[in-house]
């Protein structure tokens, strides 16, 4: 009895010791191959998670040389914004130094203008005056200023007391002085100014100045102007035809790059 328990302890110890290898190598195994699967699985998860990321910062890294390009594109474009509004802004300033408004800048254009239309009026009955057939002597005058005023044209003959003149008009560099600090030159025409005289020598004068000049200095571009011209007239003492000091309404309009210009001024 006591040798069949002694036979059958030794028996399950020897059993226990190869179960227990066995076990501990095939669990081992498993184990280590299964770890090894699941740890390579997660390193190759993590590898291509990081080189996913690598290649999003790729793609998203600016390029030295093109983000020097679109900077460079950006300010040739700010540039070319900013050049318009720099030009009209060193356009419209005067000789202080004070940036005009195009509202400001519209009148003066006008207003260095002002002095032509009455100097024109005067050329123009020189003219009249001196004329012994249709076409009228050229007349010359200085501006104030600068330059010259040339008024030529045409005025009816006979002894009716109505007649009609026209006048072309010239300006070269021609200025009667700054207008409010504010110095243009006037080059251009001829414009055509077309008179009706009734009644002379005590005449009623209606008429039209319409063309286009050139402005240089502190303004640039052009001024159109198309003016109604109304008055009266008189003989002066000695035969010549005058206009009635004072008698002279002009209106209408002076149209520049800066605006439009309501004229509406007494001479």
């Amino acid at each position: 009895m006591g040798r069949r328990m002694g036979r059958r302890m030794g028996r399950r110890r020897i059993g226990g010791w190869v179960g227990g290898w066995v076990g501990g190598w095939v669990g081992g195994w498993v184990g280590g191959w299964v770890g090894g699967w699941v740890g390579g699985w997660v390193g190759g998860a993590k590898r291509r998670g990081a080189q996913e990321t690598q290649a999003k910062d790729s793609r998203h890294r600016p390029d030295v040389s093109s983000s020097a390009m679109d900077r460079l594109s950006r300010t040739r474009r700010t540039l070319l914004c900013i050049a318009p509004v720099a030009a009209l802004l060193l356009a419209t300033t005067g000789c202080n130094g004070q940036a005009l408004d195009n509202e400001a800048a519209a009148e003066i254009a006008y207003l260095g203008l002002d002095r032509a239309v009455d100097r024109m009026l005067k050329l123009g009955f020189d003219g009249f005056n001196a004329a012994d057939s249709a076409n009228i002597p050229p007349q010359s005058e200085s501006g104030d200023e600068s330059g010259t005023m040339d008024v030529s044209g045409k005025v009816d003959q006979g002894a009716s007391a109505n007649k009609g003149m026209q006048l072309d008009v010239v300006l070269t560099d021609y200025s009667d002085g700054p207008v409010q600090d504010t110095p243009v030159l006037y080059n251009g025409g001829p414009i055509q100014a077309d008179f009706s005289l009734k009644g002379l020598p005590d005449a009623d004068l209606s008429g039209s100045l319409s063309g286009v000049f050139t402005m240089s200095g502190d303004l640039a571009g052009t001024i159109e102007l198309d003016l109604a011209i109304t008055g009266k007239t008189q003989d002066d003492g000695t035969g010549l035809i005058v206009r009635v000091p004072g008698s002279i309404h002009v209106v209408g309009t002076a149209t520049s790059d800066y605006g439009v210009f309501a004229v509406d001024v007494s001479l």
